[in-house]
């Protein structure tokens, strides 16, 4: 019993030390490509930050779920953006949203990209996600992993496998086009880690193993 205690206990301490100490979830935004201004953070663990407002011509209603587990980072976000003014006639004005999660722990494995245009209405044009991971652990920009392009509805998928030391970031970042007028955009991205294939491994082994010792401890009946 002891030594199932201190076995717990042990694996406990390891457990605590591996979670990333600080880790933040960063909500920021840009219009036409200029300085990124913050909107909201969180630093629990996990993570849910939600900002709702206007600024400028722009009402967000932006929301970010992150669960920087151990070795499985996850971002599960959504941007609602409306252009609720008239914009700049004969202009294109690009909005850009930025989720970054910081501080994960070391990953080596897949991250999936799962990007869904809900809604393109009046003057939103197209809308570009785009994901990133960040080795130096920064907020906002990264090393591209998928990027996918919608005039209208639809969905898209797709993702590297990366290896890289904690702590880093990830971003998922949305970029909409306007035109002249009032228009709405409803967009979702999850970015989800995918074990690597010796991980896989590893978990189908262990399931073998737990199989086989429930039957050997299966009860065995004495005839006389």
């Amino acid at each position: 019993m002891k030594r199932i205690l201190l076995a717990s206990l042990t694996s406990s301490i390891a457990i605590a030390a591996a979670m990333p100490a600080d880790a933040t979830i960063f909500i920021g935004y840009s219009l036409n490509g200029g300085a990124i201004t913050q909107l909201a953070s969180d630093t629990a663990t996990p993570g849910a930050t939600r900002y709702t407002g206007v600024v400028g011509n722009y009402l967000f209603n932006l929301g970010v779920l992150g669960t920087p587990m151990l070795t499985q980072p996850s971002l599960m976000t959504q941007a609602m953006v409306t252009q609720i003014d008239n914009g700049q006639t004969g202009q294109n004005n690009v909005v850009s949203i930025y989720f970054s999660n910081t501080d994960l722990s070391a990953f080596s494995g897949g991250l999936m990209s799962s990007f869904t245009s809900n809604l393109l209405s009046g003057s939103a044009q197209s809308v570009m996600m785009s994901t990133y991971y960040n080795a130096a652990n920064a907020a906002y920009s990264g090393t591209l992993m998928k990027m996918s392009t919608f005039t209208g509805l639809g969905v898209a998928q797709g993702g590297p496998a990366i290896n890289v030391a904690g702590p880093f970031s990830t971003t998922v970042r949305y970029d909409v086009t306007f035109g002249s007028g009032a228009g709405t955009t409803n967009d979702t991205v999850n970015l989800v880690a995918v074990p690597e294939p010796a991980s896989w491994a590893l978990m189908i082994v262990g399931f073998g193993l737990m199989g086989g010792a429930l039957r050997s401890r299966k009860t065995k009946v004495a005839f006389a």
